[in-house]
């Protein structure tokens, strides 16, 4: 299961980038996610972390591993909890002093009661909340990096 949401900010590309791509900045724009072990080292490929998100009334556990770090194009990390893997792909268009922002998220079960789930029940309800999560990430992540500058 996979959606693909975009946004355009108001913002270059490498200041978009940059902020999307630090990790510990997660908090301040994914949706009820708080990071419980941030990195020490740097935003690299192979960089873990930890964190904690809650959807649905759900509170989920993740360990997260950067998978492709390619500044400033390109920003991807494999997501895991107890039951599913999550791939998020992140590209960044430049747009002059804007930046399109394409956010590919693609989920899978990791046991088998979970793909049947996927598979015969449940998949097009999944799928909504998949979308509805990545449309409010990514409003997050636009008001966060186009509110004024406090003075």
């Amino acid at each position: 299961m996979y959606t693909v949401q975009s946004i355009v900010i108001d913002r270059p590309r490498d200041e978009v980038f940059a902020f999307v791509a630090d990790v510990t900045n997660f908090g301040q724009w994914l949706h009820k996610t708080i990071i419980s072990e941030a990195c020490t080292t740097p935003h690299v490929v192979d960089t873990t972390w930890e964190q904690e998100s809650w959807s649905g009334g759900i509170r989920f556990k993740f360990w997260n591993k950067i998978t492709v770090y390619e500044p400033p194009e390109r920003f991807s990390y494999h997501a895991m909890t107890n039951v599913t893997s999550n791939y998020v792909d992140v590209h960044f268009t430049d747009m002059g002093s804007r930046t399109r922002v394409d956010s590919e998220w693609r989920m899978e079960g990791r046991t088998w009661y979970l793909k049947l789930l996927f598979a015969c029940i449940a998949q097009q309800r999944f799928i909504d909340r998949m979308s509805f999560e990545s449309k409010r990430h990514l409003a997050g992540l636009k008001k966060v990096l186009e509110q004024p500058a406090i003075p």
